[in-house]
C-alpha cells in the first residue's frame, strides 16, 4: 500500500520534476565517501548497487525542466508500512543551484505530506551542512544517537518556514 502511494507522487511545477527511477546511473553522481554519509549502511558501491534492487521503498530523481538534465535524488525508504512512515535520504550533485535544491526538496516532501505520509528523515552528527538545510525548511531534531540526529516534519512546520514561504510566493 505504502510502496504504490510512494509510486504515485506527483510532485512537479514549473521548475523541477521529480520522476520514479528508471535507468538513470545515479551510482556516478557521488563519490564513495558521500554514499556512506547519505545511506549510512552502505559499505562500498557494490552493496549500494544491492540496495537499489531491495522492495523497500522508491527512488526519484529530480529534473530541471529548463535544461532536462538530472541534478539530485531522494529515496523514500519504509520505515513503517502501516503508519505510513518513511525515512527520505538523498542529495544533489551539481554545485551553484541552492534554491532549486531546496525548491525540489520542499515540493517533493510536500507532495508526501499532503498524501498523508509522515516523513523523517537522518544526518550524520558532523554533517553540519545537511542539518542546517533540512531544519531551514521546517525538520525538527527528536533523537540523537551516538553517530545520527533523527529529524521529522510536518505539513505546518513545512508551509511555516521562510524558504517555504520565499519559494512558494505566488
Amino acid at each position: 500500500m505504502l510502496k504504490d502511494l510512494l509510486a504515485n507522487i506527483d510532485a512537479r511545477n514549473e521548475l523541477v520534476e521529480w520522476k520514479l527511477r528508471s535507468d538513470e546511473t545515479l551510482m556516478d553522481s557521488f563519490g564513495e565517501a558521500e554514499w556512506k554519509r547519505i545511506f549510512s549502511d552502505i559499505e562500498d558501491i557494490h552493496s549500494l548497487y544491492d540496495f537499489f534492487s531491495y522492495d523497500c521503498g522508491q527512488c526519484y530523481v529530480a529534473y530541471n525542466l529548463k535544461t532536462s538534465v538530472p541534478f539530485a535524488f531522494i529515496y523514500a525508504y519504509i520505515e513503517d508500512e502501516k503508519s505510513l512512515k518513511v525515512s527520505l535520504h538523498g542529495g544533489g550533485w551539481i554545485s551553484g543551484n541552492t534554491l532549486l535544491n531546496y525548491n525540489a526538496y520542499i515540493l517533493h516532501i510536500d507532495a508526501m505530506l499532503e498524501k498523508g505520509i509522515k516523513v523523517r528523515t537522518a544526518c550524520q552528527l558532523d554533517n553540519d551542512i545537511a542539518m542546517r538545510f533540512n531544519r531551514s525548511i521546517g525538520f525538527i531534531k527528536y533523537y540523537s544517537s551516538k553517530n545520527y540526529h533523527y529529524l521529522w516534519i510536518s505539513k505546518e512546520r513545512l508551509h511555516k518556514s521562510k524558504i517555504y514561504k520565499r519559494i512558494n510566493r505566488k
